[in-house]
């Protein structure tokens, strides 16, 4: 799960700004799908996971990561989406973030495993 608190925008205008560079190719490495759920575009990660933003409240988010129905998550795929994920958040909206946390092990009720 990561943790998102936000300073001076809302958590939909996040994800709407997340949508638009990705709409707009300033981010090549994530996708998202009709539910909302970001995927990895590179093909060692393409559809191994999904991070979907699975609580909002106030100005804060939080994203949890979802397996796919035919494999358990491995330690590293659940690495390498929050890292990126992370960094990707980092990136585009530094100025926007007042703390972000990302949990080491799966959370019952955000993370779908």
């Amino acid at each position: 799960m990561i943790k998102v608190v936000l300073k001076d925008i809302s958590v939909e205008s996040l994800l709407k700004g997340i949508n638009d560079l990705i709409d707009n190719n300033r981010i090549q490495t994530w996708e998202y799908d009709l539910m909302g759920d970001y995927t990895m575009t590179p093909p060692q990660w393409r559809a191994q996971a999904w991070m979907r933003p699975a609580v909002k409240v106030g100005r804060t988010i939080k994203f949890g990561i979802i397996k796919r129905r035919d494999v358990n998550i491995s330690k590293e795929v659940y690495a390498v989406y929050h890292g990126r994920f992370a960094e990707m958040l980092l990136a585009h909206f530094d100025v926007n973030i007042e703390s972000l946390e990302i949990s080491p092990m799966l959370v019952t009720g955000i993370d779908i495993y």
